[in-house]
């Protein structure tokens, strides 16, 4: 046993003593150690490979590629910045209601078939106005200016709403507007009840010279884009 003198103090230290079988132990110790290395060492490289199979399989898939041109990029980015007006709001609507007078006369029975222009009931143009404005609104030729959204709204509060927001688009000079009424998916019998009650409301409208089906990105079969009258007492030229 090995032993110290620190001043004047004599200090034995105990060495352990290892036995075969430590030394066994120990061994299968750092045996198992340098296996778990070489296993996680394999499967990064697995996965590495893999990683590079993928890259080189959806290069071969999609073939030449051509660079956006930055032109086209900033045009896209001007687009998607472009804000559209909020969307006239309930608190508006009754703040409006004591200062418009609403039409009550629309009538929830009014279906202008024979002015649609497909039989589905996706497309109107008043009779006299030039079949080319609605196909320049079906194109998205006009930029919508003003939202309404009836989702929620009663039957009664709908109508109102919208006879309220057409009386303030046409006096802001607004051309082109969104309505969005719905397609009846959280209604009880899931019935689109604003549905054709809009589209006859809008044709009893003097001021609606066209509406069509929206796109899929802005409601699709639940909302329209109007078309409304210029707001000018002499000739105009759509």
């Amino acid at each position: 046993m090995p032993a110290f003198n620190i001043s004047g103090m004599r200090i034995n230290i105990k060495t352990p003593k290892l036995t075969l079988n430590d030394l066994v132990e120990l061994r299968d110790r750092i045996s198992k150690d340098r296996e778990s290395r070489d296993s996680a060492h394999k499967k990064l490289e697995r996965h590495t490979q893999d990683a590079l199979t993928d890259a080189r399989i959806f290069r071969n898939s999609i073939g030449q590629i051509t660079p956006i041109s930055s032109k086209w990029i900033q045009n896209r980015a001007t687009l998607l910045l472009r804000q559209l007006p909020p969307p006239i709001t309930t608190q508006k609507i009754r703040e409006t209601q004591s200062t418009v007078d609403i039409d009550k006369s629309l009538s929830d029975e009014f279906y202008p078939k024979g002015l649609l222009e497909s039989v589905e009931q996706l497309a109107y143009r008043r009779h006299g106005t030039d079949r080319k404005i609605l196909n320049q609104l079906k194109k998205g030729y006009w930029v919508i200016q003003k939202k309404l959204d009836l989702h929620g709204m009663r039957r009664e509060e709908a109508r109102e709403a919208l006879s309220i927001f057409l009386h303030e688009a046409v006096r802001c000079k607004s051309r082109c507007v969104h309505i969005i009424h719905g397609k009846g998916l959280n209604s009880i019998d899931q019935k689109p009840v604003l549905k054709d009650k809009v589209r006859g409301w809008l044709a009893q409208k003097d001021e609606v010279l066209a509406y069509c089906e929206a796109k899929t990105k802005d409601g699709g079969s639940g909302a329209l884009i109007v078309l409304l009258k210029a707001k000018q007492t002499g000739p105009h030229k759509e």
